[in-house]
């Protein structure tokens, strides 16, 4: 059973991901803030892939990506981005893939499963 670490700040998002992976029977830990996803990390360095909710212009969320992979280098890492434009800004290549944040969850649940099996 994969475990993953989703870390977003925007809880609807969060609880829309967390409840939509975890019928497919992964195993689900949260954050909503960098803080909260580099203590759980730390804590525990077994997961199969992390999700990482960026915004536009989100410093931190770039911030949060080069500590993650300070922590652990081999993780991979999906940037679910709010726009395309993540793709352009080199600070993004540190994440594994990206994809634009959807509604429609077959998207999401068809990448964590490309990710994890790639892996």
């Amino acid at each position: 059973m994969a475990k993953l670490l989703i870390i977003d700040k925007k809880i609807g998002d969060l609880e829309r991901y967390h409840n939509e992976l975890i019928t497919d029977g992964y195993i689900i830990l949260t954050a909503t803030s960098r803080n909260d996803g580099l203590k759980i990390l730390k804590s525990d360095k077994s997961f199969d892939l992390i999700i990482l909710g960026m915004e536009t212009g989100a410093e931190n969320g770039f911030r949060l990506l080069r500590d993650i992979r300070k922590i652990k280098t081999d993780i991979p890492i999906l940037l679910n981005c709010e726009h395309t434009d993540f793709k352009k800004d080199f600070k993004s290549w540190l994440a594994d893939d990206y994809m634009t944040k959807t509604s429609n969850m077959e998207s999401l649940k068809s990448k964590v499963i490309e990710m994890i099996e790639s892996n």
